[in-house]
């Protein structure tokens, strides 16, 4: 009885800490994407990917889902993985702005908004 009591607790710790560890991955993701939104033009926005112009370039940035990472790339060539954990992405062009909505592993789901510039 008492391994069966140790045992939900440890799963309750787990469960805990994998939604914290996702909170803070999803903040710092949601300001880098926000940060890269506001300085360059939104070319493509799909379900699952969106496209960036840099303003003046032919540079573009991606960030895409790849298997249950969210990668950001510049110019199609390598990449950096800056959402572990995720189930799906969806990206969509709101009139409001950018609407993130991310379903991690673990089934947590965390949305976000970012305004566009005018």
């Amino acid at each position: 009885m008492l391994v069966g009591a140790t045992f939900r607790v440890l799963l309750k710790t787990e469960e805990y800490l994998g939604k914290s560890k996702n909170n803070i991955e999803w903040h710092i993701f949601l300001n880098q994407t926000e940060h890269d939104v506001l300085n360059k033009k939104l070319k493509n926005v799909y379900p699952y990917e969106i496209i960036l112009e840099e303003a003046g370039s032919l540079d573009t940035i991606t960030y895409a889902q790849h298997g249950s990472k969210i990668r950001w790339q510049r110019n199609r060539a390598g990449y950096v993985p800056v959402l572990n954990r995720v189930k799906q992405v969806k990206f969509q062009n709101q009139p409001t702005g950018l609407l993130i909505d991310v379903t991690f592993t673990n089934e947590q789901n965390l949305k976000g908004l970012i305004p566009l510039a005018k």
